[in-house]
């Protein structure tokens, strides 16, 4: 009687942890699936469903080669042997959605050696990388007009102290290529007193008659 006592109040307890687990998983933000070291889906949560786009019974005939948008099949099965070496992982990948759409994935892995199975939480971070780069990119740009910005003070500066135009026109190349490369570079000079000149460079080497009266070519 006693056995049978112990035996019912395990039982009670198996019942009431995969309650929990279920209720867990199944009201979880994130997305969730069990996995078998094949890659076969062997259960998911509905936000996994909701943001992949498949339903639970689709996706139960799936493996996360189906999904997977970054990593070849042999490479899935790498990360997964990697798995079970270490017990773990914590990665970030790009999944297919039923839709075509791409998403990105930041992906945290338990294996549990004792059953042999991956226990798989995934969020969706594919707003978070959208606002990534767009700072680095607004970076990038403020970066770049930065350096205009110091590259034509530079400008100006040269014009304002050079003793002659041969002298500015030197300096104002160099300073030029420094913003874009070119390979060929013309002022046009307008004076009252005399006639208009045509300055021009390639690579960096001024024409020898460039000077007031003479264009070039």
């Amino acid at each position: 009687r006693q056995q049978v006592a112990k035996m019912e109040k395990i039982e009670a307890e198996r019942k009431r942890a995969e309650k929990e687990y279920q209720t867990i998983i199944s009201t979880a933000m994130d997305g969730f699936w069990i996995a078998d070291i094949q890659g076969n889906f062997l259960d998911v949560n509905d936000a996994y469903c909701r943001l992949i786009g498949y339903s639970r019974d689709e996706l139960l005939k799936m493996r996360i080669s189906d999904i997977e948008a970054i990593e070849k099949p042999e490479e899935t099965a790498q990360r997964i042997q990697k798995i079970r070496e270490t017990g773990g992982d914590r990665f970030e990948t790009r999944q297919r959605c039923k839709d075509s759409r791409i998403v990105d994935i930041e992906v945290s892995v338990n294996y549990r050696k004792e059953i042999d199975r991956m226990f798989v939480f995934l969020r969706d971070i594919t707003e978070r990388k959208r606002v990534e780069e767009a700072l680095r990119r607004s970076e990038e740009e403020a970066r770049r007009l930065a350096q205009e910005n110091a590259l034509v003070a530079e400008i100006g500066r040269i014009i304002g102290s050079a003793p002659n135009i041969d002298v500015v026109f030197e300096r104002f190349t160099k300073a030029v290529a420094k913003l874009l490369p070119f390979d060929r570079l013309m002022i046009n000079l307008n004076n009252p007193q005399k006639m208009p000149a045509s300055y021009a460079t390639w690579r960096g080497l001024t024409p020898p008659i460039a000077g007031w009266g003479n264009t070039f070519p």
